[in-house]
């Protein structure tokens, strides 16, 4: 077994590349690192301390695209970057809520983000999201979102 460096903070989500030779570990206050299996680290992101996750809905959350090129990293926002380098490849805007999931498609043609506000109303509480579909780069919506509400 091999121990790797701690960050500073939670570990809020991990992803192991499709190759399984790196894993994405998201952490609380502090970024999103990527290891490989010999122990190496880079970090990849760090993150503005005004975008830095915190409170009850804080999370950050890290996926890798089928080919392993590209992390999306999502929580107030999402960026996908350049998982060999660290570069941003691009920064899908227009989210009216934190976003909870993002998922590229099996066939790596598309990306899926889901967002959604959980707020009291009156005695029920209730949930009001969307979902966005974007070209694989992030760079472009396909088409308007699709809403749903529950309460």
């Amino acid at each position: 077994m091999r121990v790797l460096k701690a960050a500073q903070g939670d570990i809020l989500d991990l992803a192991f590349s499709p190759d399984g030779r790196a894993i994405a570990v998201a952490v609380e206050d502090d970024g999103v690192f990527l290891w490989n299996l010999e122990g190496s680290e880079r970090k990849l992101v760090e993150l503005p301390p005004d975008l830095r996750p915190s409170g009850q809905l804080a999370r950050l959350h890290a996926e890798f695209s089928l080919d392993g090129r590209c992390l999306v990293i999502f929580g107030s926002t999402v960026e996908l970057v350049d998982s060999r380098t660290g570069r941003l490849l691009a920064e899908p805007s227009g989210f009216r809520f934190v976003i909870r999931c993002a998922v590229f498609s099996p066939d790596g043609r598309f990306l899926v983000t889901g967002e959604a506000d959980h707020s009291p109303a009156g005695e029920r509480g209730s949930i009001e999201g969307y979902l966005r579909f974007w070209d694989k780069t992030g760079a472009q919506p396909l088409g308007p979102p699709v809403g749903f509400s529950e309460g």
